[in-house]
């Protein structure tokens, strides 16, 4: 039995995986303290797994005004990190919180591995001081360096020494920003010496740690120059809860007539102008002559009075509602593409920033769903037609429903549970 600690920061997307991961490794005899912000502490207990406390200050700072400004006006991650220097002075007394709260839990716990989202700079540096492992877990490409493809938000030139560059670029302003805050830290832990880490992904040597990938070769670019020790495992799927139970007016809307059904939901995306967002959901759904279920999430969707063609939802399990609609439209998240998709249901996309626009593309490529539709240039007429052109196609139904057999035959879970032991046991 090992001990590990899961690390993780951010939305909803970047904390439900690890989860999952965290039960994976519970049900294979492994004790289990997941870190997270404490917005989480409910998801991550109500599943039997340790908690171990983070604020949720970056959650809130993607709430507040200027966050709402960054995530509807950015589509590619230069722009993305060139915003976020503006935010400088917050991000890093705020990053040394957090390493904080993480360097707290981790020498309580004394892991033997540590288990880290990058965004989760504290990761290796907690491994070091409780002397145990470090293994970096990443929902995208952006970490391991590639020839063959760009770190995702940059364009593919098809140079492969261009396009490895891109990654050190992402690491070196990644490092920027945290370096001073892990070094203050340790100074504070009595850690002295050089880090046995020259970044988040690499020894002082220049060996890269074990990296996993939470998504499937199905769907996103796995690149056959990437070293042994980095992987992409396959989704992480949580499990819905045993005792869950659907709402019995959702059920009723769900089963009533035989009108298609599309869900809408943006997850925690909320945007500058979320009203904007929301009639123009509602009026596409209206001109496209389809029932809507809608999720309001933190994005504010719905404020306004709905007809009855359209049901309004807070937190419903993806993987028992998406088996009972015939489209699903949200903004590119990848644990709402690997869903969608893994029920086998043609998708629209409407990305906000980050790596949205990239799993967009990828669902367009793949033929399972419409051309992305950015988040600033959505109306209603626009997902109107989008919706009609998906429930025409009869061909993109099909690619859907191919993907969606293929997804479901992963384990990602278990591929990682498997990588986290190989490795937690070499010397």
């Amino acid at each position: 039995m090992m001990k590990v600690m899961i690390v993780t920061v951010g939305s909803r997307g970047d904390v439900q995986p690890y989860v999952a991961l965290g039960v994976g490794l519970r049900e294979a005899g492994h004790e289990v303290m997941v870190c997270a912000p404490n917005c989480f502490e409910e998801m991550v207990k109500g599943y039997g797994l340790s908690y171990g406390y983070m604020n949720s200050e970056m959650i809130e700072l993607l709430q507040s005004d200027l966050g709402k400004e960054l995530t509807e006006n950015l589509t590619n991650i230069v722009k993305t990190l060139r915003a976020f220097f503006r935010l400088y002075k917050q991000m890093g007394p705020m990053q040394r919180r957090m390493i904080d709260d993480g360097g707290e839990v981790a020498k309580t716990f004394k892991p033997d591995v540590v288990v880290y989202h990058p965004k989760a700079c504290g990761g290796p540096w907690y491994a070091e001081m409780v002397g145990g492992k470090a293994m970096m877990a990443v929902p995208m490409g952006m970490m391991v360096s590639s020839g063959e493809m760009p770190c995702i938000g940059f364009p593919n030139l098809r140079l492969g020494w261009l396009n490895r560059l891109t990654y050190k670029l992402v690491m070196l302003l990644s490092m920027k920003g945290c370096r001073k805050q892990i070094e203050g830290w340790r100074k504070e832990m009595g850690i002295e010496g050089e880090s046995m880490y020259r970044d988040l992904a690499h020894r002082r040597n220049g060996d890269m740690l074990p990296v996993m990938h939470c998504y499937s070769g199905v769907i996103g670019d796995v690149p056959s120059d990437w070293p042994d020790n980095s992987v992409a495992t396959g989704f992480w799927f949580l499990k819905r809860k045993t005792d869950w139970v659907a709402d019995a007016k959702l059920v009723k809307f769900l089963e009533e007539g035989d009108t298609p059904i599309v869900y809408v939901g943006f997850g925690s995306m909320s945007g500058k102008n979320p009203e904007r967002r929301a009639k123009a959901v509602v009026e596409g759904l209206i001109k496209a002559g389809v029932k809507g279920v809608v999720s309001k999430g933190w994005g504010g969707m719905v404020n306004e009075t709905l007809p009855a063609s359209i049901y309004e939802i807070d937190d419903v399990p993806h993987d028992w509602l998406f088996e009972k609609v015939d489209v699903v439209v949200h903004h590119g998240g990848a644990g709402s593409t690997a869903a969608g998709l893994r029920a086998g249901k043609p998708t629209i996309v409407c990305p906000f920033f980050g790596d949205q626009p990239y799993w967009g593309k990828c669902v367009w490529k793949l033929g399972a769903g419409v051309r992305p539709i950015p988040q600033k240039k959505l109306t209603g007429d626009k997902l109107a037609s989008a919706i009609r052109r998906v429930l025409r196609n009869e061909g993109m139904k099909e690619k859907a429903k191919e993907v969606g057999t293929k997804l479901q035959a992963e384990d990602g879970v278990g591929e990682a549970v498997r990588f986290i032991e190989k490795y937690a046991a070499d010397d």
